[in-house]
């Protein structure tokens, strides 16, 4: 993935990725000029161009030392777009404030992981052919409907 604006006008964000080994090759996009990129590891401090490393001890609670050294920079507002693991931690943990849920009513799985589940407003838009659910963590839901993301 870029994780760039590349469909939009405008500024690229800080990429954030969590490699703990170094694993992911140097020649992929995440790596490229395009965006400052941040590395959360378990190796390295360091900058090189536009590449960030920031050492974390992988031992201790990894979101909440990635979230101290995200106030540090002035970054204020994460997009994430993970897996499973790094979303159910951040649900776990109360590290979240908004959730975008969007939902093709034409993708249909049989099997895999079973995905968390909201009580979301009964209210969405169309994003093209996909709904649009918004959540927010400290809001209040009457007539709740639970839906799966995921």
């Amino acid at each position: 993935p870029s994780l760039t604006t590349r469909l939009v006008a405008g500024q690229n964000p800080v990429r954030i990725f969590i490699d703990g080994k170094l694993e992911v090759p140097r020649d992929f996009k995440v790596y490229n000029e395009e965006a400052p990129t941040l590395v959360f590891n378990g190796l390295k401090d360091g900058e090189q161009n536009n590449i960030r490393f920031v050492k974390i001890d992988f031992e201790r609670p990894v979101l909440l030392q990635m979230l101290k050294t995200l106030y540090q920079l002035n970054i204020q507002s994460l997009l994430l777009e993970g897996g499973s693991t790094l979303i159910n931690s951040l649900i776990k943990q109360n590290l979240w404030d908004e959730v975008l849920v969007f939902q093709n009513p034409d993708l249909n799985f049989s099997q895999g992981i079973k995905a968390p589940v909201f009580t979301l407003k009964n209210t969405f838009e169309l994003v093209g052919n996909d709904q649009l659910f918004k959540h927010y963590r400290n809001e209040t839901v009457t007539n709740p409907v639970l839906k799966e993301i995921f």
